[in-house]
């Protein structure tokens, strides 16, 4: 995808649409509204997707600075950055998701989009450790949506692709489900 197109989905109003139509909490909220939850500036094609490069980890006066990274790069396979991520506040106020965007010109015919998305949505949830939670505090793991805007398709659809917590044998209730 050319990086006017990704330009022109990360713009604050374009996400917000995004969201109203992916994130049921923003469902009834009009995108104007939606764009004062988005915080900061969308990082574009700047954080890495790779192990090792998802958290920027810097030393600074002995004060360590972790923040996204655009670029993952994996033996024989080349860099490969997000197209969009940002974090976006939730309605109530207290917790805050990752979002990230990826547009596709056409579908692949080299390999799945959905293996492809899920690599993305799991990079994105084991690159919080050290930035969102520390050691084993796992309940600190925030909320991520991969959401994929794909032309040229035969036609406009939305799936939603999620984990669900099947019962096989008993109805064993986890805590936090």
């Amino acid at each position: 995808m050319t990086q006017d197109t990704k330009q022109l989905l990360g713009k604050k109003i374009v996400l917000a649409h995004i969201l109203k139509y992916t994130i049921d909490e923003f469902k009834n909220m009009d995108p104007e509204e939606i764009t004062y939850f988005i915080e900061g500036e969308p990082f574009i094609g700047k954080v890495p997707i790779d192990l090792g490069y998802t958290n920027a980890k810097a030393e600074a006066q002995s004060k360590k600075i972790i923040g996204f990274n655009t670029e993952n790069q994996e033996l024989n396979e080349g860099l490969v950055r997000f197209d969009i991520i940002f974090y976006v506040r939730m309605h109530e106020g207290l917790s805050r998701i990752i979002v990230n965007v990826e547009a596709q010109k056409d579908e692949p015919s080299e390999y799945f989009i959905l293996n492809r998305s899920i690599f993305y949505g799991c990079r994105m949830i084991s690159s919080q450790k050290e930035r969102e939670f520390i050691k084993k505090d796992y309940n600190d793991i925030r909320q991520v949506y991969s959401i994929w805007v794909c032309m040229n398709m035969d036609e406009n659809s939305l799936n939603h692709i999620h984990l669900t917590d099947d019962n096989i044998i008993g109805h064993q209730k986890w805590k936090g489900n």
